[in-house]
């Protein structure tokens, strides 16, 4: 499915296809998003409904409406993936816990405000607030299980330096 489908939720995928992203044939197209020109309405009547949701495997009607977008993209199929990322995100064990796992995978690619010292000796792990920005701390900071953790409101970059 494209080139930006590193999300573990399916409607941040699909919403790509909603056709407020696509232009006119003919016209200039000034958001990647719209790259194949796709518009369905039958598709952004059920993206527009999934955004109002929690997104949840666990969550029934939110599963029909993920099943009912897949079988209009495997039908239309706007586009055709050529080539995969491999994406590889390495972790160890031996002072965290917390790693997405095949009983939580919460996620895939940003793993920090989950993560949680496996002892708490000073000895074994150290952790500090992040600096803060000189310039006027435009993120906001937040207590997460005893770590100290700025997240940016753009971005979403999140801060935390262990030594």
């Amino acid at each position: 499915m494209g080139s930006l489908r590193k999300h573990h939720d399916p409607w941040l995928t699909l919403e790509h296809y909603h056709s407020k992203y696509s232009a006119a044939e003919g016209e200039p197209t000034n958001n990647l998003r719209a790259y194949t020109r796709y518009a369905n309405p039958e598709l952004d009547a059920l993206l527009d409904t999934m955004e109002t949701m929690v997104p949840s495997p666990n969550d029934p009607a939110y599963m029909d409406l993920v099943s009912q977008a897949l079988a209009i993209y495997l039908r239309d199929l706007p586009d055709i993936t050529l080539a995969e990322e491999l994406q590889v995100i390495p972790f160890n064990t031996t002072y965290w816990t917390g790693w997405p796992s095949a009983a939580d995978p919460y996620s895939h690619g940003f793993p920090v405000g989950r993560l949680r010292p496996r002892d708490s000796s000073a000895a074994a792990c150290a952790v500090e607030p992040a600096p803060i920005d000189p310039i006027g701390d435009q993120g906001r900071t937040q207590r997460v299980s005893g770590l100290l953790l700025r997240s940016r409101l753009r971005g979403r970059r999140r801060a935390l330096r262990v030594r």
